[in-house]
């Protein structure tokens, strides 16, 4: 979502749409187009979010460009403090007992799937926009 652009999202729809070949997106020109159906929470923060002038980046920085992976890092950290300081146990990873990092987010999302919601293996794999079948798999 880093790299997501304005003219990707149909808000009214509810409806995030990746092109195939869009740089970033891991889908080849070749491919398919990756829908992403949003929640409402998520199309009333996308709805909030202040927009750049001759910006077309969603997530966008005050010197120009796109977030950095440094930069989402900051954020993953501060939130977890924020989390830790109010109380709660922030967002530890369950093995290491380390502060979640941007790299391991779409592994994280592949086994939430797998231990807390009934969906099958090809749907979450679907939703990762992977191929089913394929060598990523």
């Amino acid at each position: 979502m880093r790299f997501a652009t304005w003219d990707e999202f149909d808000l009214e729809r509810g409806l995030w749409t990746i092109q195939p070949g869009r740089q970033f997106s891991k889908i080849p020109p070749t491919g398919r187009p990756h829908r992403v159906p949003l929640t409402d929470a998520l199309i009333a923060l996308l709805a909030a979010l202040p927009k750049e002038q001759d910006n077309a980046l969603v997530f966008w920085v005050q010197r120009g460009g796109q977030l950095s992976d440094a930069a989402l890092a900051a954020v993953m950290r501060e939130m977890h403090v924020a989390d830790m300081k109010s109380g709660a146990q922030g967002f530890p990873d369950a093995q290491s007992d380390k502060t979640a990092v941007p790299l391991g987010l779409r592994s994280t999302f592949r086994t939430w799937v797998a231990e807390r919601t009934q969906f099958d293996w090809d749907m979450a794999e679907i939703d990762l926009a992977h191929k089913v079948g394929s060598r990523v798999q």
